[in-house]
């Protein structure tokens, strides 16, 4: 019996972790894990849905999958504070003046006030949408940077144009201004008018965390200060020997008389550095003046910009003997391209956000392709899709013969890489 209860606490803190770990903290790009149940797998689920019941299936679903995690945080909270009213309590009037005061009963009911009003205000609070009633309000609030945010975009999906630091939020369907995330604890987006309510929300949560593991701490060490569980003798009635006192034997001891309070108390001290962190990662980027949507946008343009520049060191070594010999060069110093052909559906879309700026200080013509255009174009270069076609001087693409066409397409990209080449190692 021993065993199976060290044995279940061990399980239960092994699942708090990794449900955190997976959910909450991995990023789905990097971790196979966290991409399979974050992605993956309600994916797959849609899609065998979509398949069994068709549209309907998929929007009966939508709605109780909507409220999932706000129901399960209040189905923890609540769970939570009734074992800490009923059983917790009671504990303390037991500890009390000893070891407790009676008065942090009368301050657990004012946590708890706390942590529910909390919640309820930012899930309450609009986080700042933007409609065509509200647009002039939000239209001079941040200027375009014109990389993440460009000029004269439309949201496709509520027509209306894209401000800066805007963006659709899905949980919400509507477009939120200064958009940091959505929040599926709260059912509700994040944005310019309620972020200083979530703050509080996370430091009211850290606050409870911290302070709820150390007044159940205290009730143990006091119960076992109290029965002098240190010294006393303990009797295995599977084994039918006595055993002396130790950390572990006095672990599961207590375990047996108060398993709700450990449960409890393992819940709060991990949560309390979850969120601790959580909530200084926050203070960091509100300090610098970033959203959480922000933050990884530049971390993603900070990865892909680290990883081509270690190709083009690379690279570089390999070509820079031949262009000093002149054997790859095949076009004249200083000529430009004179139509660049961008694709919107090129993946991840932050990659290319440097190629509009270059067009426009260089003075050259940019055209967007539509999806299934550059699709269409992949298909004459024999690849699945074209993401950028560069032309250089010499006019437009012949498409009656499609083999002159690919060869003129790669003759013409083939020339381009070489000038790129050369501006960037001259």
């Amino acid at each position: 019996m021993a065993m199976n209860m060290i044995q279940v606490l061990v399980f239960y803190t092994a699942l708090c972790t990794w449900v955190i770990y997976t959910f909450l903290l991995a990023d789905p790009r990097t971790s196979t894990m966290s991409q399979l149940f974050t992605i993956k797998l309600p994916r797959l689920a849609s899609t065998l849905i979509l398949n069994l019941f068709g549209p309907r299936g998929i929007q009966a679903l939508q709605t109780p999958s909507r409220y999932f995690l706000s129901l399960f945080y209040l189905c923890v909270v609540l769970g939570s504070w009734s074992i800490m009213f009923t059983y917790g309590y009671s504990w303390i009037d037991q500890s009390a003046p000893r070891h407790l005061s009676a008065n942090h009963k009368y301050s657990g009911y004012l946590l708890f006030v706390l942590c529910i009003a909390s919640w309820r205000k930012v899930h309450n609070t609009s986080p700042g949408y933007i409609t065509p009633h509200t647009f002039a309000r939000y239209q001079s609030t941040y200027p375009y940077d014109d990389l993440f945010f460009p000029r004269n975009r439309i949201c496709p999906t509520v027509g209306i144009p894209r401000l800066p630091r805007s963006k659709y939020d899905r949980l919400t369907k509507r477009h939120v201004a200064r958009f940091d995330h959505s929040c599926g604890w709260v059912d509700n987006a994040i944005g310019e008018e309620n972020y200083r309510w979530f703050l509080c929300f996370l430091a009211v949560h850290v606050f409870i965390c911290v302070y709820g593991t150390l007044i159940i701490s205290t009730l143990f060490r006091g119960e076992v200060e109290d029965r002098e569980l240190l010294t006393a003798v303990y009797y295995d009635s599977v084994e039918g020997v006595q055993v002396q006192a130790s950390y572990w034997v006095i672990g599961n001891f207590m375990l047996r008389r108060r398993i709700e309070m450990a449960f409890i108390l393992i819940l709060m001290s991990v949560m309390g550095v979850v969120l601790g962190l959580f909530l200084m990662f926050h203070l960091w980027i509100a300090a610098r003046g970033m959203t959480t949507n922000e933050f990884y946008k530049w971390r993603q343009v900070s990865g892909w910009h680290s990883f081509e520049k270690r190709r083009f060191e690379k690279a570089k070594l390999i070509t820079k003997p031949r262009l000093e010999n002149g054997g790859s060069v095949t076009v004249k110093r200083g000529s430009l391209p004179s139509l660049v052909l961008l694709a919107r559906d090129v993946r991840p879309p932050i990659i290319l956000a440097h190629v509009p700026i270059l067009c426009r200080l260089l003075q050259i013509p940019l055209l967007l392709l539509p999806g299934k255009a550059s699709s269409d174009m992949g298909k004459l270069l024999g690849v699945k899709t074209a993401s950028i076609l560069i032309f250089l001087d010499g006019g437009g693409l012949p498409l009656g013969n499609a083999s002159k066409a690919q060869e003129k397409c790669v003759r013409q990209i083939d020339s381009y890489i070489e000038f790129a080449k050369e501006k960037v190692l001259d």
